[in-house]
């Protein structure tokens, strides 16, 4: 019944989206982010109600993800509908059937055996009382993305940085939306100082789950976007010192959050690369528009 109801909402929504201009507005729209709009709801309708299905449709979440990885990097190489679902179809096929589900869970097992010999030898060797006070600071930088909304507003606020700014605060919500709405529920994997009860922590505990880092993240994100959208000329000699600033920066970051016993190097590991992802999209598609808007000149 659900998915009866799914059908009909999502084909009266698409449909109303694209025949009330129609009916409404008898001249053609003009206003390119009104016709963006009309042209990609469908779409994103359909993405949010599907989504749930495709991760639950294997008997393994981890499954129904890669299938959905590999969908949507065929679909970035221009792949058509059907390929893709071909392809989609045998990865599930192949894991399914020649990756047992026990065998996942004992390679979690020892890629997290592996993250508490990096982190135990961190507090063995690393760990003094003045280093302590400092990577507080600095993990602190990173708390709700602060630092890199502050400096993405400033760049707003300037004429010629105000596109690198739109680039990278959209790379840092792409990433947001990717770690704290997706991933970490989905994966839910529990903290390093919750798996070892006997670390004291010197930080309020985190509440959310461990895998991936958001904090590594949201700073990478925002330091990839600049280097990618930094260009050239003499606006770029500002951008190259803030991409370099920001990649310290977000490497202390990230180093912070193994210190501190937060996070493990794999949930640190993956942070940066949803976070270089997460601006690698972003640029991607704003390539993509602009072509179109050249083309419709």
């Amino acid at each position: 019944m659900y998915s009866v109801l799914a059908v009909l909402v999502g084909g009266l929504v698409s449909s109303l989206i694209r025949i009330l201009p129609l009916t409404l507005i008898r001249k053609p729209i003009k206003n390119r982010f009104l016709r963006s709009f009309l042209y990609y709801v469908p779409y994103v309708t359909l993405s949010v109600m599907t989504f749930p299905a495709i991760l639950y449709a294997t008997d393994s979440i981890y499954v129904g993800l890669s299938a959905l990885i590999l969908g949507i990097f065929l679909s970035f190489l221009g792949m058509g509908l059907l390929p893709v679902a071909v392809f989609c179809c045998l990865l599930v096929f192949v894991l399914q059937f020649f990756v047992p589900l026990e065998n996942a869970f004992s390679t979690v097992e020892k890629i997290t055996s592996f993250d508490f010999l990096i982190l135990d030898w961190i507090q063995d060797n690393l760990r003094t009382p003045f280093l302590d006070g400092i990577f507080k600071f600095i993990t602190t930088l990173g708390n709700g993305g602060i630092l890199w909304i502050l400096i993405t507003v400033i760049l707003l606020c300037i004429k010629k940085y105000r596109k690198v700014g739109i680039l990278s605060f959209c790379s840092i919500l792409v990433s947001f939306l990717a770690f704290q709405g997706i991933l970490k529920p989905l994966i839910n994997r529990a903290r390093p100082f919750v798996q070892n009860s006997d670390f004291i922590q010197i930080i309020p505990p985190p509440f959310s789950s461990s895998f991936p880092s958001g904090h590594s993240a949201t700073a990478f994100a925002f330091t990839a976007s600049v280097f990618l959208n930094r260009g050239k000329g003499q606006s770029s000699k500002v951008l190259n010192i803030l991409w370099s600033f920001s990649l310290v920066v977000s490497v202390l970051i990230a180093f912070s959050r193994m210190y501190l016993y937060v996070h493990f190097p794999s949930d640190v590991l993956c942070g940066i690369i949803l976070g270089i992802l997460s601006s690698v999209l972003v640029r991607f598609v704003n390539k993509r528009i602009e072509k179109r808007r050249s083309q419709e000149k």
